[in-house]
């Protein structure tokens, strides 16, 4: 979620492959300080010969997130998150109440409904009790009633870092490698386990740009020598809490 007033709200389609790259990131990193700069670069190099554009440097920035859960996992059975974010800079002390449901998987691409509301980090409490978020709101008519019990479950520290690719005709992607610390929540920071995704994204449903991000996830996929994951970042958090990976 980018920086926003206070009080507005987005909702949006992601479109998105991610890989879980923790051998290999640990790898690059015993050798170069900067590896996101070097693993990013390698999958804009082997994918920049078919689809062209330009390219940004990369550029860093810093994210926590509190996922949240009803006792019986009923958000990540069914493929649901819900998460109050905080990007670290200009805008700190300003968050985001955000929902992402998965609206299907083409292939190893998750196309995932997004819903955020922006708020004061210390209004995330009460929203989530009152209910009347935006994100709230679509999780009372996705199952009929409000998720009773919902709570914190687990911690998430990251460190991003991403880089903008322009293909022309305005269609635009996003690469980004991610260093997370996963907490469950009623531990110490300390306790955190490190994990590292690579995701790329397209934020549009033209055709021309779900085909560069379908290029673009075949080039990732061969220099990971691994296909993509569906397994969300809140869905690990979720099994290092308890919760079994048991989906509805």
């Amino acid at each position: 979620m980018s920086s926003q007033p206070t009080g507005a709200s987005v909702v949006g389609v992601e479109y998105e492959y991610k890989w879980r790259v923790d051998a290999v990131a640990e790898d690059w990193k015993a050798e170069h300080p900067e590896s996101g700069d070097h693993l990013i670069q390698a999958v804009l190099n082997a994918a920049a010969p078919k689809l062209g554009g330009e390219h940004g440097a990369p550029h860093t920035f810093a994210q926590s997130a509190l996922y949240f859960d009803t006792p019986s996992w009923q958000l990540n059975k069914s493929g649901l998150s819900l998460a109050a974010l905080v990007n670290y800079g200009a805008m700190t002390g300003t968050g985001w109440l955000v929902l992402k449901e998965t609206v299907r998987y083409a292939g190893r691409r998750r196309d995932a409904l997004e819903i955020g509301d922006s708020m004061s980090t210390g209004e995330f409490a009460s929203a989530v009790a009152r209910g009347d978020a935006a994100p709230l709101q679509r999780l009372r008519r996705r199952f009929d009633s409000a998720p009773e019990g919902l709570a914190p479950y687990g911690r998430a520290v990251q460190r991003r870092r991403k880089v903008l690719w322009r293909l022309g005709d305005g269609i635009m992607l996003g690469l980004t490698l991610d260093s997370t610390k996963l907490t469950p929540s009623a531990a110490s920071l300390e306790m955190g386990t490190q994990h590292w995704w690579f995701e790329i994204e397209a934020n549009s449903s033209d055709s021309r740009a779900l085909a560069a991000l379908d290029d673009l996830a075949a080039e990732a996929a061969v220099v990971f020598h691994a296909e993509p994951v569906d397994e969300t970042k809140p869905q690990v958090a979720a099994r290092l809490s308890g919760w079994d990976g048991e989906a509805v």
